[in-house]
Formats: C-alpha cells, sequence, structure tokens
C-alpha cells in the first residue's frame, strides 16, 4: 500500500469524499454532521493523504493542526469494496507518526456514536484512544463521540526519562511501579535477566542506590507506539556492598500502554574507556 499527500484533484478521490459526506448524512442530522467537504480539506491547517493499490485507491485520511501541540483526525474512509484489507489501519499509523514528526503531544478525533461507527470506534481504541470530553469548537452531541490520545514524541520521551532518572534517585518505589510494565526483561551489565519484581525489590529493600546520576549523550527513536533511548550516563551508588562509580550505556524500550510509557525492555552494560 502506497500513501501519498493529495490535492484532492483525482475524481476518483473526489468521488470518495462524496461517498463519505452521503453516508454521514444517512446516521446523523445536518447540524452533527462534521465531515469537510473538499474545499474545506484544502485549507492551510489540513494535511490530506490518499492510500492505494496496484493504480486502486483504498481510502484516505487527514490531519488538521489544532495548535502546535494537538491535531485532530479528519475524513477517515475507506472506499466500500476496499474495506477488510488492513487501509484504514494503515493510513492512521501514518498520521499518528506524521503527528509524531510534528511534535504534537495529543491527537483528537469526533466519530459518530450511532451502531454504524462501531468498526471506527474498534480501530481507534485498538490504537489506544480513549473516549474524552469535546474538545476545541466541539459540543455535547448525541450523535457524537470524541477520543484522544497522547502522541510518542521526543519530548513526551524525555521527559519520562527523567521521571525515571528522579525516581532511582529518590529510592520511590511507588513512581518505578508506575515506570516499569509488568511484562519488563532487563539485563544488566552481569548479564543476567531481571523482572520488574526484581527491580522493585532491589529499590526497596535498598540493596540498590543510586546518589547520582549523570545524564550525557541521549538519543531517542521514535517507532509508532514504542520508543528506544540510548544513553550514557555517570552513576554513583551501591548495590549491596559493592560501590557504583562509573560510567554506564544503557537502552530502554518505551511503549504507549494505557495513556502512559511505561518500559517492556532494557539493557545496561558499562562504558570501557
Amino acid at each position: 500500500m502506497d500513501i501519498k499527500k493529495d490535492d484532492l484533484e483525482d475524481v476518483r478521490v473526489k468521488e470518495l469524499i462524496s461517498e463519505h459526506l452521503n453516508n454521514m448524512t444517512e446516521h446523523s442530522p445536518p447540524e452533527s454532521i462534521h465531515a469537510l467537504d473538499i474545499a474545506k480539506l484544502k485549507t492551510n491547517d489540513i494535511t490530506f493523504w490518499s492510500i492505494w493499490e496496484n493504480g486502486q485507491l483504498l481510502g484516505c485520511g487527514a490531519l488538521k493542526e489544532l495548535d502546535e501541540n494537538h491535531g485532530e483526525i479528519k475524513s477517515m474512509r475507506t472506499a466500500s469494496v476496499h474495506r477488510r484489507k488492513g487501509a484504514g489501519k494503515r493510513m492512521l499509523q501514518h498520521i499518528l507518526e506524521e503527528a509524531s514528526k510534528r511534535g504534537y503531544s495529543r491527537v483528537s478525533l469526533e466519530t459518530g456514536a450511532m451502531e454504524a461507527f462501531i468498526p471506527a470506534r474498534k480501530l481507534y481504541e485498538n490504537f489506544g484512544f480513549r473516549y474524552c470530553a469535546p474538545f476545541a469548537q466541539y459540543i455535547e452531541d448525541p450523535y457524537s463521540m470524541f477520543m484522544t490520545k497522547e502522541v510518542m514524541n521526543e519530548a513526551r520521551v524525555g521527559q519520562y526519562e527523567e521521571k525515571l532518572r528522579v525516581a532511582m534517585l529518590e529510592g520511590d518505589v511507588g513512581s518505578l511501579e508506575a515506570l516499569l510494565a509488568d511484562e519488563l526483561v532487563f539485563v544488566n551489565h552481569f548479564g543476567q535477566f531481571l523482572t520488574k519484581q526484581d527491580d522493585l525489590v532491589a529499590h526497596r529493600s535498598k540493596i540498590l542506590k543510586f546518589s547520582n546520576i549523570e545524564i550525557g549523550e541521549q538519543v531517542i527513536k521514535l517507532l509508532g507506539d514504542v520508543a528506544v533511548t540510548s544513553t550514557k550516563a555517570f552513576l554513583q551508588g551501591t548495590v549491596g556492598e559493592e560501590e557504583i562509580n562509573h560510567e554506564m550505556s544503557y537502552s530502554r524500550v518505551w511503549k504507549e500502554q494505557n495513556g502512559t510509557l511505561q518500559i517492556v525492555a532494557g539493557h545496561c552494560s558499562a562504558v570501557v574507556s
């Protein structure tokens, strides 16, 4: 499947937008229809994409900038003859990746409350969207439902890395428990595999204590709802009777889970100078 930024001039794209608008009138009164026509999709605050396969138009989607931190998904539509091929899922993934590149912290949407919109709502739920109050210019409407999702971006991941650093320094087991996924697997510099419970026990019992964590280089790579951080840091503290006083290199895999970020995997090793 190929996704391209679209100027909405192709007659097939125009027909798909018409199909989308006509379908909305079958389920909602005029005052509750928020789908955009072609003219409104061409405004400067909206980017529109189409998705193709073997020369056939599968669907479309758009992203509207509400402000520098917030985007809105618009015009998500799969052509009726191409449903259940994964086009909607692929387009939604593309839009979320674009939102991440722009540095948005949140993406929201309005969709129908009727039974006909259940498949769309299920798709959004599967991507981590949660139901929310009306946003931007929207108001409460029995024909509408609103959903939102925090977006993975470098600034957000950096904030969670800092939360983790502070929690480790303070021995804050409660905060650590929230930041570590239940399925966490971590490989320490001895090559030992550790779980979330292993890490919590070490901090709770004071076997592992940090007095200083000085961050050096840090690289963040974004992969959809997953981010990988690679960091060099100078650590001071103790592990049991042994002192920690050296530079470490470690990687962490952060994953979006229930509206928050958690570490699902990690690895660390000593830096040899």
